[in-house]
């Protein structure tokens, strides 16, 4: 329990430090959530309405692409040391 909590802060001074990538994400994950939300809004039992269903499955399938493309430069450049 004393590593999560050590591990938490060390993330949260990490965002802080750089709130422009927190920033990016959350708005990454904001704008999928309310886009698949309202995608889910007042659905019947048509084949429309189903296929409204699988494009919301689809977008939470490939939320983790995104995402990761914008860790990746972050976590390079902090292992990217002097020897290489």
């Amino acid at each position: 329990m004393e590593q999560t909590k050590i591990l938490t802060t060390r993330l949260w001074w990490n965002y802080w430090r750089s709130p422009s990538y927190g920033y990016g994400n959350l708005f990454t994950v904001l704008s999928t959530a309310i886009l698949a939300g309202f995608t889910f809004w007042k659905l019947g039992d048509s084949e429309n309405d189903l296929q409204q269903r699988m494009f919301a499955a689809f977008m939470f399938i490939f939320l983790p692409a995104p995402m990761l493309n914008a860790m990746i430069p972050k976590v390079l450049r902090r292992f990217d040391g002097p020897d290489g």
